[in-house]
């Protein structure tokens, strides 16, 4: 039986656009230092949407995958790339191993080894991890890309189990648009356990405002990521459909400062105003709201003013607080904030010396405006 497509809306456009920008900067990052890495598609479906034009293959997630690779020379920076796409429906399972074989010969995917699985996510997942645990083996650098149509099927330890090992991040469709609809069905209480990790998610039964339940229900997803696990920086994008309701919560986790600082980067290139948050409502396909996002400098300018006036602080050191400690912005939007501080003369800058037992200090005063090498020292007025 052939595998029934659907069209693809203009929030998994968006969805795609993130994943797509992230693997650009993902991949080059883990070359430097690994010769391998995994990327792992946990709900991969049939590889691709109902086509508008016939000739034309919209694609999905595994092709987005293996199309950022091929078109960005990404494989000739690793002896190899391997991908695993899991797939529990078998009708689509088929559609997507048959799709992969007429879009790439072999000598196309040399140093790409992929596979298809048909199986749940945990469940194929949860023998190669168990054995990894057991003979002390590490896996290599892995992405997961986990999206799936409901809450069913997505248990918190397999995503913990990921983020056991070193370099791994994941990027997960947090579906609350089911998760809310299923809160009061019997049926759905294991599988929101499993999810959540707890049995927390219950309290949230009786809140009767939309927009406080929405709330809870996503803080508890992002501190049991933290908490169970482990994902030492977590950063959410929010996906509305066409009558502009909240669906599902793009949710990514890492150890790494670093892929936090990419992640916010390739969400500002698809949210028009830094909101990290997109509407099919709102969606207009003729404007370029994909480049047009432009931070609010004023308000980091504020942001960084208000909590280091009266201190001195390092360039480096600042943009990694920035990344952390706010909820929008990137380590390069800081020098554009910083020089509107600079013009208001609320701030001097120093060539930067290492002192041991001290750290960075102030040297001698940086004369160049508007300009913020690496190891500057930054003094901000009172």
């Amino acid at each position: 039986m052939p595998a029934k497509l659907w069209e693809k809306p203009p929030h998994t456009e968006m969805k795609h656009a993130i994943l797509r920008r992230y693997l650009q900067a993902w991949l080059p990052i883990l070359s430097k230092w690994h010769g391998r890495v995994a990327i792992i598609d946990g709900f991969a479906g049939p590889g691709e949407y109902t086509r508008k034009d016939p000739k034309k293959i919209e694609p999905g997630s595994p092709l987005i995958i293996i199309d950022t690779i091929l078109n960005h020379n990404l494989r000739k920076r690793f002896p190899e790339i391997v991908l695993l796409f899991i797939e529990k429906e078998p009708e689509y399972a088929t559609h997507l191993e048959d799709l992969l074989k007429y879009l790439y010969k072999a000598s196309d995917l040399a140093g790409i080894r992929y596979q298809v699985v048909k199986g749940g996510f945990a469940s194929t997942l949860q023998p190669v991890l168990d054995t990894l645990k057991e003979e002390g083996l590490r896996m290599a650098p892995c992405f997961a890309f986990v999206d799936p149509f409901g809450p069913r099927g997505l248990p918190i330890q397999i995503i913990a189990q990921i983020m056991e090992h070193q370099y791994s991040e994941v990027l997960i469709n947090f579906p609350y648009d089911p998760i809310n609809r299923h809160l009061t069905v019997p049926e759905y209480e294991e599988s929101l356990d499993e999810l959540y990790g707890c049995t927390d998610w219950r309290n949230v039964r009786s809140v009767r405002d939309s927009q406080e339940r929405n709330r809870l229900l996503h803080e508890l997803y992002i501190k049991q990521l933290k908490d169970v696990a482990g994902a030492k920086y977590v950063v959410s994008f929010l996906m509305r459909d066409i009558k502009n309701r909240a669906i599902y919560f793009l949710v990514f986790g890492t150890r790494s400062v670093h892929g936090l600082n990419e992640m916010k980067q390739s969400m500002w290139r698809v949210a028009p105003t830094g909101s990290f948050e997109f509407s099919d409502y709102t969606y207009n396909p003729n404007q370029l709201e994909l480049f047009s996002a432009t931070p609010d400098f004023e308000e980091l300018a504020s942001i960084i003013w208000n909590t280091f006036k009266g201190q001195s602080i390092r360039i480096d050191d600042l943009e990694e607080w920035v990344t952390v400690n706010t909820a929008r912005y990137a380590k390069t939007h800081v020098r554009s904030a910083l020089q509107l501080i600079e013009e208001k003369g609320k701030l001097t800058k120093y060539y930067g010396r290492y002192v041991p037992g001290q750290g960075w200090v102030k040297d001698t005063p940086y004369p160049k405006r508007r300009f913020y090498p690496t190891n500057t020292v930054i003094e901000f007025y009172t």
